[in-house]
């Protein structure tokens, strides 16, 4: 659930709440042992040493003081985002840089590519910290406090659909690990239909 405004010269604010649960109840182990089946790779290992279950609710905000235009196809924008609860606590700024035919408002037809890059100041991560409310997960590990996310991609939205494709790379994670081994590529994509 969650509330947000935006105007016409770029700025925009939201502030809302999620709630679900993780662990098991989450559904993960399924999800990727289908899909694995379904593209054809190795049934996915480690599933037994998963957090276990414990609601989850994260209270989080964000905003875009300013939108920088470089003519009509080129814009540049710096968000704040706040998460705070006990599946994420973190604070982060990034900057997003559009090009193509764009739109002011969220709800407006779009087609763009884009680079995003993040900074991200970690207090909690349940997935990598365990359940906060139980402190018995002995499959934890220490999270980096500082972790950065490059995005490059491309997305398309008419007045009812949306789709994205991106690849991320995600810095290390793990405070254990060495970060060429602990960070992450993958490729994000997102379809959504209005009604």
């Amino acid at each position: 659930v969650y509330r947000q405004q935006a105007l016409a010269d770029g700025t925009h604010w939201k502030l809302g709440i999620d709630a679900g649960c993780l662990g098991p109840c989450a559904g993960g182990e399924w999800t990727q042992t289908q899909l694995h089946q379904l593209i054809g790779q190795q049934s996915p290992q480690g599933w037994d040493s998963q957090i276990r279950n414990e609601l989850g609710a994260v209270l989080y905000g964000e905003i875009a003081p300013v939108r920088w235009q470089f003519g009509s196809a080129v814009d540049l924008a710096p968000t704040l985002q706040a998460r705070f609860g006990n599946v994420f606590t973190d604070a982060g700024v990034s900057m997003m840089l559009r090009a193509g035919q764009l739109n002011a408002l969220p709800d407006q037809p779009t087609l763009h590519a884009f680079v995003r890059t993040e900074v991200r100041a970690v207090g909690y991560n349940a997935t990598l910290q365990g359940g906060y409310f139980s402190n018995d997960n002995v499959h934890t590990v220490d999270p980096k406090r500082l972790v950065g996310e490059l995005e490059i991609g491309a997305a398309w939205k008419s007045t009812t659909w949306n789709i994205s494709a991106s690849v991320v790379r995600r810095s290390n994670e793990i405070e254990a690990l060495p970060n060429q081994t602990g960070r992450q590529d993958f490729v994000r994509l997102l379809f959504s239909h209005a009604l």
